[in-house]
C-alpha cells in the first residue's frame, strides 16, 4: 500500500499539466521574492560604490 502513493506522484510529475496548478501558487511568491531581493542587493551594490 505504500507504494501507490509514490507512484501517484511519480505520475503527477511527469504530468506538466497536473502538476503546474499545484505548483504555480508556491513558485510565483518565490519569484516574487527572489525578485525583490535582486533589486535590494543591485541598490547595496550601487550605494556601497
Amino acid at each position: 500500500m505504500k507504494k501507490k502513493p509514490k507512484l501517484l506522484k511519480k505520475n503527477e510529475g511527469l504530468n506538466p499539466a497536473a502538476a503546474a496548478p499545484k505548483i504555480e501558487p508556491i513558485v510565483v511568491p518565490i519569484n516574487k521574492a527572489l525578485a525583490i531581493r535582486v533589486v535590494l542587493m543591485a541598490g547595496l551594490v550601487v550605494l556601497k560604490t
